[in-house]
């Protein structure tokens, strides 16, 4: 079995295309999105369309969350006005039909075969509509204990937008980095193999970022220089 795991697109159709047009994603027999589809980039639209034309499980991200059920009032006070701008830009932009679809996302999904478990989420959620905080570095020690009502072998996440890889004695913490707010773009592969073995593999692709950052300054939506300052 192949397994391509992808997260953090954030309205980023280019990074996701060239991905959707890969191998990797073609070959694989499971294609999971872990979250965080929209807001940010421009094109949040085609890359909804893209995961349904290529049943992809999608997990729900916090940034989906905010398109479904509005912004957590915790987030909403910290929130500057440009900030606000550009969730109310990208909440109307995006398509009624996809904002129905987001509201109805799963926040989770569970593989299982014989005695190993994979786990599968955008990050732990600490309410029903917002994610706890990333830590301000991830170590071995603060990822598990985020995670550790989590029974499963191995646990693949994003949100963090940087990639790693922890092991305990009893399971395996992945965060595969985000496919979208960087250059290059990262997505990883798990191959499970004929005695079940489990192999992880951490890639990386390189969309055209030049015209990604031309696209979001012609648009000249709110945040869009914030945007393309994190393809920078």
């Amino acid at each position: 079995m192949k397994i391509c795991v992808f997260s953090d697109i954030h309205g980023n159709y280019d990074a996701l295309k060239l991905l959707a047009d890969s191998e990797d994603f073609k070959t694989a027999d499971i294609r999971i999105c872990l979250g965080d589809v929209v807001i940010m980039g421009p094109f949040p639209n085609e890359c909804i369309q893209t995961l349904l034309d290529n049943d992809c499980i999608w997990l729900m991200g916090n940034h989906d969350s905010y398109i479904a059920n509005g912004l957590p009032k915790e987030e909403f006070q910290n929130f500057t006005p440009d900030k606000i701008a550009h969730q109310e830009y990208m909440i109307n932009i995006i398509k009624n039909e996809f904002k129905d679809i987001i509201k109805k996302l799963p926040k989770d999904y569970l593989l299982e075969f014989n005695n190993k478990k994979i786990y599968f989420t955008h990050y732990v959620w600490e309410t029903w509509d917002n994610v706890i905080d990333i830590p301000d570095v991830p170590t071995e020690e603060n990822i598990s204990k985020i995670f550790k009502n989590i029974d499963a072998r191995y646990i693949f996440y994003g949100h963090e937008h940087k990639f790693s890889h922890f092991n305990d004695l009893n399971k395996e913490y992945i965060c595969v980095d985000s496919l979208g707010l960087k250059h290059p773009g990262h997505y990883s592969i798990i191959d499970i193999d004929e005695f079940e073995n489990v192999k992880i593999t951490h890639k990386k692709i390189y969309y055209d970022v030049e015209k990604c950052k031309l696209n979001a300054l012609r648009l000249g939506y709110p945040s869009a220089k914030k945007y393309v300052g994190f393809l920078e």
